[in-house]
């Protein structure tokens, strides 16, 4: 899993771990890493897998769609959950990298229920369920305030164009993309000392950065520029250069603006001339020189990355919030039935029931004679894989000395016969 914040408190911390791609609840109520259940299960969130579900799929941008396990589906159901738990657990079902800035508020708690939908699809709703944007970045989900994911796409478009006055050899160790990973409390300045003081970055510079601590997490490959600008873009900080590639580190100057140059059209220019004055009126692109966008010549126009992006698809005539075809929905596997993952660990049966009654639509019915009291108190654990719906519920209440006979959408439970 890529579970990857800037500027973390040292009272929560995510390790970068392998494991089994299957959801599971939150943190303190079931076991991840060295963390073991202290609270009520009812408080938080029973989390499935189903492979080979049959569901209408949501479109997604191409960005979205080539993060890992972007497609992959989950349902699940939180209530009162810190936002960086609910965003890990469903991270690591799928390997998706996920950066959380800075200025992200980790501790904000989330409500939300999902019915079964892709992974791309619910991180983007528990970051707006929280008041902040999910938005794919060079292969990593950045989860920011709203507007600083395009901000921080930006910059890195910024410090890139910075880069073409330098010499080829010092653009090439700037653009060679690398994996990342760091140790439990680093600080930020010794981390970027640690990525780019070899690229010219002097110690000077790299104290510029207040401090702070990280938790240990991993980056996948990314390139030397694009790392420093995740991590310092969390201190309102970037990079620029001189003629000769040297680094330094200065405040962002806001707004935040990248110059393009645009050719008009005649069958275009009025939608062209439209989305322009719709950008500048929400003060997210201006023209130098106040010059107007006439057919057949060309204009330069100063506006963020998403500005661009709008502006030549009014170029192009085509809209830019229009997503692509759907994609056909997955087949079920050959027997036709849907399968699921799940790992709990010694959590009240009761709880667990009730949760999985309202993701899998199951009514669960206590056969005769016994007391439901009594075995919802008890304590269970399973750790299943791509099982179907009733080997599943029979894993679940076998702790509990109890069988479970399933006709269609009513689970009867009753003793164990022995």
């Amino acid at each position: 899993m890529y579970l990857l914040a800037a500027g973390l408190q040292t009272d929560s911390i995510l390790s970068k771990k392998p494991r089994e791609k299957s959801l599971t609840p939150p943190r303190g109520q079931l076991r991840f890493g060295v963390f073991r259940a202290t609270r009520p299960l009812a408080a938080g969130a029973l989390w499935l897998v189903a492979s080979n579900a049959v569901m209408n799929v949501a479109a997604a941008t191409a960005d979205w769609q080539r993060l890992p396990g972007a497609t992959q589906r989950i349902a699940a159901t939180w209530r009162d959950q810190q936002l960086e738990t609910v965003l890990a657990r469903v991270v690591e079902a799928s390997d998706m990298p996920v950066w959380i800035d800075r200025r992200v508020n980790r501790q904000q708690l989330v409500t939300l229920a999902l019915a079964e939908t892709t992974v791309a699809n619910a991180v983007q709703q528990i970051a707006a369920a929280a008041g902040y944007e999910a938005t794919p970045w060079r292969g990593v989900v950045v989860v920011a305030t709203p507007g600083a994911a395009d901000e921080i796409e930006t910059l890195g478009l910024a410090v890139r164009e910075q880069l073409v006055a330098t010499p080829a050899p010092v653009r090439r160790r700037w653009l060679t993309p690398a994996a990342a990973t760091w140790p439990q409390l680093t600080e930020p300045r010794a981390l970027l000392m640690q990525w780019i003081e070899p690229l010219g970055l002097a110690a000077n510079e790299a104290a510029r950065v207040p401090h702070d601590l990280l938790p240990a997490a991993s980056l996948p490959a990314l390139a030397p520029i694009d790392r420093a600008t995740l991590l310092l873009g969390g201190f309102d900080l970037t990079l620029q250069f001189d003629t000769g590639g040297a680094p330094r580190i200065a405040p962002i100057a806001r707004p935040v603006r990248i110059t393009r140059e645009y050719r008009l059209r005649p069958q275009t220019i009025a939608a062209f001339d439209a989305k322009l004055a719709e950008l500048v009126a929400a003060g997210l692109a201006e023209v130098p020189g106040g010059a107007r966008a006439e057919q057949g010549r060309r204009v330069s126009i100063a506006a963020s990355a998403a500005g661009h992006e709008q502006l030549a698809a009014a170029l192009s005539g085509r809209n830019a919030a229009e997503p692509p075809p759907a994609k056909r929905p997955p087949r079920r596997s050959p027997g036709g039935e849907r399968r699921y993952s799940l790992r709990i660990e010694g959590q009240p049966l009761g709880p667990v029931l009730d949760q999985l009654a309202a993701q899998l639509g199951v009514q669960f019915v206590w056969g005769e004679g016994l007391a439901a009291a009594e075995y919802r108190t008890r304590r269970v654990s399973c750790n299943v894989r791509d099982v179907t719906r009733a080997e599943l519920l029979a894993a679940i209440v076998a702790d509990a000395e109890l069988a479970c006979d399933i006709a269609d959408n009513t689970a009867t439970l009753r003793p164990v016969q022995r």
